[in-house]
């Protein structure tokens, strides 16, 4: 995990490694996942790809769309948080993306898996369907934290520089309720302990949490003279 810019940062220490979930392809046979892998004994990187591919089925599924869609239009997460002007409500063209926070979608579908495999239950780890299923109804039940970001606040917090604080006015659902339905990992838990522990030094000191990142910035474009074009006559045309 890569801490973000925006604030004070001098004495973050973190072993964390944020997991890239792009460019994921996974074949995956619904009718017999189990003998794709190791049961016994899951391989890491085998069930990391598993997880990546439940997450683009989530992203691509009718219920997760119809949640965006409830999300804006019924719960009102139009504007974006860091720049409230972005409001799909009022201004034609703009879009509004939503975040996971503090746990990102595969975080949270890795961590469903993950609990069911220390509770023995590994062949149930690798069934696609039910745990789509209890991912999207943790999604419903409002214990997924989203906060509504426009494009570039959204690509600015993936890339580290803007960070988000674990408060209600950034974040919106009950996302400490989660914990019952996930297993949470060493690595999970330290994340969520640097989340806070920075969250409570900008509620101490606002002066720390920097915006500038997002100010806009003016550019001059300096033209050159205009040439005029020259009128050829008629008589220049001809000799040429």
């Amino acid at each position: 995990m890569k801490l973000p810019n925006n604030i004070d940062l001098s004495s973050a220490k973190s072993s964390i490694k944020e997991i890239d979930d792009n460019h994921v392809v996974l074949s995956v046979d619904e009718t017999d996942t189990t003998e794709m892998y190791d049961i016994d004994y899951p391989d890491e990187s085998e069930s990391i790809k598993y997880t990546k591919h439940l997450v683009r089925l989530i992203r691509s599924s009718y219920e997760y769309k119809q949640f965006i869609g409830i999300l804006k239009n019924e719960m009102n997460l139009t504007k974006c948080r860091f720049i409230p002007l972005v409001d799909i409500e009022n201004t034609k063209g703009l879009s509004i993306e939503m975040h996971h926070y503090p746990y990102t979608l595969f975080d949270i579908v890795h961590a469903v898996r993950d609990k069911l495999i220390v509770e023995n239950k590994i062949n149930e780890s690798y069934y696609t369907f039910e745990i789509v299923k209890r991912v999207m109804e943790m999604h419903y039940e409002g214990k997924v934290g989203i906060v509504p970001l426009s494009y570039t606040a959204h690509e600015l917090s993936h890339s580290g520089e803007l960070f988000i604080p674990l408060t209600e006015e950034f974040v919106f659902g009950n996302w400490k309720d989660i914990d019952d339905d996930m297993y949470l990992s060493e690595g999970l838990r330290e994340k969520l302990n640097i989340l806070e522990k920075y969250t409570e030094r900008i509620k101490e000191d606002p002066e720390l949490f920097d915006l500038s990142i997002l100010d806009p910035i003016s550019t001059q474009i300096e033209m050159k003279e205009a040439i005029q074009p020259v009128k050829i006559e008629d008589e220049e045309l001809k000799q040429a």
